[in-house]
């Protein structure tokens, strides 16, 4: 596979999306607010077109971190008969590249959903603030122990749990602006990839869930119409 990196133009209000990520209160860059920023965090802006990889997994070491700025990138893995297992949708805001940290991680790819814009930053900075900043540093562990707790185990799932527990992740996470009013930028194949079901039991599920109320869906576009009774599918 080909990297495809290069300058990106602005895709989202700069103060939009800089204020979703996770390095806002210490990042350095072009339209940075922060108090007390770290120099040298922030290295340059690079755009990923869809369906290009962010970084191989061909035994090349991973230069930097990346916060997704804009777009959709997925973190992927193809079995021996090229099926496609979806592990992760990294979202505006979200630090992209910490799988790569483990050797178990190699033989995956990070794939842009649609055209991204995103922010390389420096490990070695990133590693001396999270040493140096403590606020910094409670916050990125909380964010990180709710991606752990996101990544809950679906084997004792039934399929429209699956999807419930889908549905109530994402619109936690991208309807920081929008209410209960989400616009997925994957399919339901990626869904589907996503919690180990076809596409075809995904979009009979959200007919079900649509048909008793819980979901408005119009292609991609959601809204959540009662959240705890997909909760309550979920215990």
């Amino acid at each position: 596979y080909t990297l495809s990196l290069h300058d990106a133009l602005p895709i989202l209000s700069t103060t939009i999306s800089c204020r979703l990520c996770r390095l806002y209160a210490v990042c350095d860059g072009p339209t940075a607010q922060a108090a007390t920023p770290v120099i040298g965090l922030f290295k340059k802006i690079i755009r990923l077109d869809p369906k290009k990889m962010l970084v191989d997994s061909m035994g090349k070491p991973l230069k930097g971190f990346y916060v997704l700025r804009t777009g959709c990138v997925k973190f992927s893995r193809m079995d021996a008969y090229g099926k496609e297992h979806i592990n992760w949708f990294y979202l505006p805001g979200d630090l992209v590249g910490l799988e790569y940290l483990s050797d178990a991680f190699q033989d995956t790819h990070m794939i842009a959903v649609i055209q991204s814009e995103l922010c390389e930053i420096s490990v070695q900075a990133l590693y001396h603030t999270l040493g140096t900043h403590q606020q910094f540093r409670m916050d990125f562990l909380q964010w990180m122990g709710a991606r752990i707790q996101h990544k809950e185990n679906f084997a004792n799932y039934t399929a429209e749990q699956r999807v419930a527990y889908f549905l109530l992740m994402m619109f936690e996470r991208m309807s920081v602006n929008n209410g209960d009013i989400c616009v997925f930028p994957f399919g339901r194949d990626c869904i589907g990839s996503y919690l180990g079901l076809a596409s075809e039991t995904v979009s009979r599920i959200f007919r079900v869930f649509q048909d008793s109320h819980l979901v408005l869906i119009k292609a991609r576009q959601f809204q959540l119409l009662n959240a705890q009774a997909l909760r309550q599918l979920i215990i």
